[in-house]
């Protein structure tokens, strides 16, 4: 059975498979065989996740790039990822050039934390020791950049995430660019 992972909080994706075939597939269901949709969703689009699958289902709505408007996707196929969760994009109304007097560095801590304020606060669910107790080991995105995250020193340091897991989570989160 399908467990579905509500998540509400606004996530993005950037679309990073597809460029030697115009984009990656999109189909009208959450069923992998459900009917295919006109259209591939471009490689480099922008999506926000409506909604994500444990499978690694994701239905979205477009916000930037070419393909239909919304549709579900894989966000891996035999191992090669086709969508990556991001950061939120910069709204239009902040400038991109520092404001006289204004440093460079104080104009990009600005901006961060403009773009931070902006995002929407997960709603918190309390949960017992029993809950904590039987799923500890399980991976599931986590409530703020959707990312699995490591629970354990050994985890962190293991093939699963390491340096290449902190990277990505260092630039989904906005710390790096």
């Amino acid at each position: 059975q399908t467990q579905h992972l509500t998540m509400t909080q606004g996530l993005f994706w950037e679309i990073v498979g597809g460029a030697d075939k115009g984009g990656i597939l999109v189909r009208a269901g959450k069923e992998l065989k459900s009917e295919e949709k006109s259209g591939r969703l471009s490689h480099g689009a922008l999506v926000r996740e409506i909604e994500f699958l444990e499978n690694g289902r994701l239905h979205y709505e477009i916000v930037k790039g070419t393909g239909p408007e919304t549709g579900w996707v894989s966000i891996q196929i035999s191992g090669k990822e086709l969508a990556r969760r991001t950061a939120a994009p910069l709204e239009d109304d902040l400038e991109d050039e520092a404001p006289e007097g204004t440093s460079e560095l104080m104009w990009q801590i600005q901006k961060r934390c403009n773009k931070e304020m902006k995002r929407p606060v997960p709603e918190w669910k309390q949960i017992s020791i029993e809950q904590v107790m039987k799923n500890h080991e399980k991976m599931a995105p986590g409530m703020f950049y959707g990312l699995n995250f490591p629970w354990t020193e050994e985890m962190l340091l293991s093939s699963k995430f390491g340096a290449e897991w902190l990277t990505q989570a260092m630039h989904v989160a906005g710390t790096l660019s």
